[in-house]
């Protein structure tokens, strides 16, 4: 899991839930994209999960398996 708290943040505060769906590790899809740049522009929290080998031997959120996304179980709990 990464995340990044700026120092002064909006009111109200946001949450941006970050998800990717290709076997990179969090770090370099937060560097690639540029999320805790932003982040820090905009006053965001940042989260980016990074599952692992044990819910996705790609390391990648399943988000197509409604059984996965399902409210209170699976990766979104």
């Amino acid at each position: 899991m990464f995340y990044y708290v700026p120092g002064v943040q909006q009111h109200p505060r946001a949450l941006v839930w970050g998800a990717w769906t290709a076997a990179s590790p969090h770090a370099g899809y937060d560097v690639g994209a540029g999320w805790s740049t932003l982040a820090k522009h905009y006053g965001f929290a940042l989260l980016l999960p990074e599952p692992q080998p044990s819910n996705n031997v790609n390391t990648c959120v399943n988000w197509f398996n409604p059984e996965i996304i399902a409210s209170e179980r699976g990766e979104a709990c």
